[in-house]
């Protein structure tokens, strides 16, 4: 049984979709522009399949974190930074807090941990007063656990 990739799935969906949607435009346009376009669309979709699970944490733990949901900042923090990581969920509570545009990547290593960095803000709100804070101003210290990766505080800049 051949192997199913990406490429070949969206190969085979433009040219079902192109015969589908413009069936006389179909036997008009070259195949080349089908696969052109599947072949982009695949990059695209794998562009966010590439992240580390190291900074799928930190982004899960900054959506806790704006979410002010406690709960969920204990499960994804080490034990050492359990408490730091509740009192942060608690101060975006009533916030409506908004975690925009956020991409985290690893950045090196250090002393046992993965540094991970991340781009893009937190905007908070509060009586109409709009604040926004740059999630370039910290980089998170990551560590794997017990097979799961847990955020363990922030890393010197």
């Amino acid at each position: 049984m051949p192997a199913i990739n990406a490429l070949n799935l969206a190969k085979t969906f433009a040219h079902g979709l192109q015969a589908a949607v413009y069936p006389r435009l179909s036997a008009m346009v070259p195949p080349r522009w089908g696969l052109l376009l599947a072949v982009l669309a695949a990059a695209g979709c794998g562009a966010a399949a590439n992240t580390s699970p190291a900074a799928q944490a930190v982004q899960s733990y900054l959506q806790a974190r704006v979410d002010a949901n406690t709960d969920m900042l204990s499960t994804l923090s080490c034990k050492e930074w359990e408490a730091e990581a509740v009192a942060e969920g608690e101060s975006f509570s009533g916030l409506n807090a908004q975690l925009e545009q956020a991409a985290c990547k690893e950045a090196s290593t250090a002393d046992g941990f993965t540094i991970v960095s991340c781009s893009g803000k937190i905007s908070t709100t509060y009586n109409g007063e709009v604040r926004e804070w740059p999630l370039e101003a910290r980089n998170f210290r990551v560590q794997a656990q017990a097979g799961e990766w847990l955020v363990c505080g922030y890393a010197a800049k």
